[in-house]
């Protein structure tokens, strides 16, 4: 039946029992840190420790980033392994920072300077378009020259408190013998091009530099693809782990885990049976030995973890086992490979990103 070795030669009745699905919980805090785990029954409620938001600090509710995800939790139903994480925002926001220079059209080049009501706040900014932020923005030491057209965008940040909202400035630069940045043939305008005459068009020979960074972390891998970068299509992965017991965990912070399986095994005794099967007039009979003068087949069984308990002796004294509905005989005793469990090992998912400078001819 179930295990594949019982034969049903008469009714029966058969019981199953049925085991329930166990989902695995871990809480962590504002440092992220596992504060509880716990074991439930899948579809079961949890109650979730209570946390101590501080003065700083507003708790708004967990988010499940077991797979990576901000997925918000409306209820403590488990259906699935969640990592649990408190949502929140700080009680104080940076004040926004400002400019020096309004947006608009210059005759001139022009110096900007950025600067927050807010003490000891670091100010970061991008001339290129993209959003400020830990992996492309700039952080602001010094007035920022502007000789081009531009998009300035810039905010503040300081510890224990929120970011600054995202503010932007729109500079143009026009005066007599303003130069462009380099570029290629192909990305001159169309009014340069068909005006050759009314401009001053230097050739040199450029260069651009092809900024490399690989991560395994799925942020950051969110931000750089935020600010423009390109991820590689190759596959490549970090090292294994060495070998270890347990499942290695998945919190999520990862692009990818990689988890390698192998099955341990220890030497252990293994049993076979066999006998001599024959046709005893319309009836299937079973020896020990080949008969004389009969057709006989010789059979054997599967190795079995632990042997078969004797049924009884037959008319010269031979111990016979029964099996799957018949009589077996000969039990030999052989050396085995028993399955005594599994061993782990992972590796991280690792993504380059390239990004292109502007065109020099430095």
């Amino acid at each position: 039946i179930a295990d594949g070795k019982t034969t049903v030669t008469s009714d029966m009745v058969v019981r199953t029992r049925n085991v329930d699905k166990k989902c695995s919980v871990t809480v962590k805090d504002f440092d992220n840190k596992v504060i509880e785990e716990k074991t439930v029954t899948y579809g079961d409620g949890v109650d979730i420790p209570a946390l101590d938001a501080g003065d700083d600090k507003i708790f708004l509710g967990w988010k499940d980033v077991s797979e990576g995800e901000d997925a918000g939790i409306s209820d403590t139903i488990i259906k699935k392994n969640v990592i649990l994480c408190p949502v929140y925002v700080y009680k104080e926001t940076v004040e926004a920072p400002k400019a020096s220079l309004e947006t608009g059209t210059y005759d001139e080049v022009k110096k900007v300077t950025l600067f927050c009501d807010t003490e000891d706040a670091d100010i970061y900014y991008t001339l290129d378009g993209t959003t400020p932020n830990g992996y492309n923005g700039i952080l602001y030491t010094e007035p920022i020259t502007i000789d081009d057209a531009v998009e300035l965008q810039f905010y503040a940040c300081k510890a224990g408190m929120n970011d600054s909202e995202i503010q932007s400035k729109m500079y143009a630069v026009n005066y007599n013998g303003a130069v462009s940045k380099w570029m290629t043939r192909e990305q001159l305008p169309e009014e340069v091009t068909e005006n050759m005459s009314d401009y001053t068009v230097n050739t040199d020979t450029g260069y651009t530099y092809k900024d490399v960074k690989k991560t395994t972390l799925a942020a950051e891998a969110a931000m750089l693809e935020s600010a423009g970068w390109k991820a590689s299509e190759e596959e490549e992965y970090t090292d294994y782990s060495d070998w270890s017991d347990s499942v290695p965990e998945d919190d999520g912070t990862h692009i990818a885990v990689d988890v390698d399986t192998k099955a341990v095994y220890t030497s252990a005794y293994q049993y076979k049976y066999s006998h001599y099967v024959y046709q005893d007039g319309t009836s299937e009979a079973y020896a020990a030995e080949e008969v004389e003068d009969v057709d006989c087949e010789l059979e054997e069984t599967e190795a079995f973890d632990k042997p078969l308990s004797v049924a009884g002796f037959d008319q010269d004294g031979n111990p016979y086992y029964v099996y799957d509905g018949k009589i077996w005989y000969n039990q030999n005793k052989i050396t085995g490979q028993v399955q005594t469990g599994n061993k782990y090992r992972s590796r991280y998912k690792v993504v380059t990103y390239t990004k292109w400078s502007d065109y020099s001819t430095e």
